[in-house]
């Protein structure tokens, strides 16, 4: 008996790791196509068609992330019917569902543009500028979900091969036409117009290959009698996630409040770790989904052992990855730092500010993987509110509390570690809580 469960061991923690190599793969490659396209829009760029573009590209990222959300929302309610058949039925649904959200999302942002850029403090001699390049990228939207909903599928089957190819040859596409636009002078919305015909590209491939496959994961058109339970699940999840994205993004600006009232060397030290923080953020948001994604796939069939082991085995795997990258970020705090500016170097506040992201991507690697083991058994509700507890909640007492009065760099960094590790606990004793009544649940019955 015990030889059987440790090679069912093993096998589910190399699922875990392949799964986990090729999302990390993924996430990799975006952001470097990202680092590339911005490096190329920035060279030979003007002062304000940058702000023009830095302006629409924050609005934008805003809304692309809404938008990713409602996929993964979608790739939960996927990958818990991987194993159990009526894939035609999800497939018709998440495609259905995607777009009218996305649709929804790009008539509201075409509409109030010019509301939404005023807010940003941009001269008014530029506003008109980047309302329209806000509003050429943002007609991409639609066939950016295309692409999300598409690349969730395929990842609630544990394949993401073609989704990665696909980002590889529209990135390329991309940035091939910012270049040849760039040198036939087109100005500040080049890199605009690349984008867009970047998100068509993929959005168009990846539909096509659904409308292709001749297996029950193609895209059909016919309705089934589950649809309403399905439609419900994935808007739930949907709901969830992009109400975390936006609790996040205003406790991140409250931070950000502070920091302006503080020192430029403060300043500058966290843009300069945010620069590399963001590389770890992206390796261990594929641990996040590796877990969310593997979770799912055991819940779908009932197998609440299976849901134990990959909620263990990625939250180590992200505290390790964590851990590891913030210990290199924090002893060669001083090459890092010349990469991207040369306004500090070698100061305390750049040294507290490696150090204490050093130590917190090892606690935000374990509550990643805690909380995709919670939404992945169909508890994203209770995992967002948890986690903003922690995170935002904690993190905000800490600031108010004692940041405000001590008003020291070293306190005011240690409000993201203590913020994850609030958020890890929560999220660890509540799921060993959840899953074991659902066991107990699951005796009775039997």
């Amino acid at each position: 008996m015990e030889q059987p469960i440790q090679m069912r061991t093993k096998r589910l923690q190399t699922r875990i790791m392949d799964f986990g190599a090729l999302l990390i793969c993924m996430n990799i490659v975006f952001l470097l196509f990202q680092i590339i396209f911005r490096a190329l829009t920035d060279r030979n760029t003007d002062m304000n068609s940058i702000v023009v573009i830095n302006t629409a590209s924050s609005l934008f990222t805003v809304i692309l992330n809404l938008n990713v959300c409602v996929s993964i929302g979608v790739g939960i309610v996927a990958a818990q019917k991987a194993e159990t058949g009526n894939h035609a039925s999800v497939v018709r649904i998440a495609y259905i569902y995607g777009l009218v959200c996305s649709g929804i999302i790009t008539v509201l942002s075409l509409v109030l543009a010019p509301t939404i850029t005023s807010l940003y403090s941009v001269p008014t001699e530029i506003i008109a500028q980047c309302t329209v390049y806000f509003r050429i990228i943002i007609l991409g939207i639609p066939f950016a979900m295309l692409y999300l909903i598409g690349t969730a599928l395929y990842k609630a089957q544990e394949n993401i091969k073609k989704p990665l190819l696909i980002m590889i040859l529209s990135g390329a596409v991309g940035i091939v036409l910012l270049i040849l636009l760039k040198v036939l002078s087109v100005g500040v919305y080049s890199s605009a117009i690349a984008l867009l015909v970047t998100q068509i590209i993929a959005g168009c491939f990846m539909l096509i290959q659904y409308l292709k496959r001749k297996d029950d994961w193609r895209l059909q058109l016919r309705a089934t009698s589950e649809s309403g339970n399905i439609t419900l699940l994935m808007v739930l999840h949907g709901i969830s996630l992009c109400f975390f994205l936006v609790i996040y993004m205003l406790y991140q600006n409250r931070l950000y409040q502070y920091l302006s009232r503080e020192s430029i060397n403060l300043i500058v030290a966290n843009a300069s770790a945010r620069v590399f923080f963001n590389f770890v953020l992206y390796i261990l948001l594929a641990v996040f989904e590796t877990s969310l994604y593997i979770s799912a796939r055991c819940y779908g069939v009932g197998d609440l052992s299976g849901v134990k082991l990959t909620g263990r085995f990625t939250s180590l795997i992200g505290l390790v990855i964590g851990c590891g990258t913030g210990i290199v970020m924090t002893l060669f705090s001083d090459v890092l730092l010349r990469l991207v500016t040369e306004q500090v170097t070698a100061a305390p506040e750049v040294k507290l500010n490696f150090i204490a992201v050093g130590i917190g991507s090892g606690l935000l690697g374990v509550m990643f993987g805690l909380a995709g083991c919670m939404s992945g058994i169909s508890l994203s509700p209770l995992a967002v509110i948890l986690t903003l507890i922690g995170f935002a909640g904690v993190g905000y007492i800490w600031l108010v509390a004692v940041v405000e009065h001590v008003h020291t760099i070293s306190a005011y960094y240690a409000t993201y570690p203590i913020g994850w590790f609030a958020a890890a606990f929560l999220l660890l004793i509540m799921l060993i809580v959840i899953i074991k009544d659902k066991e107990k649940h699951r005796n009775r019955e039997n």
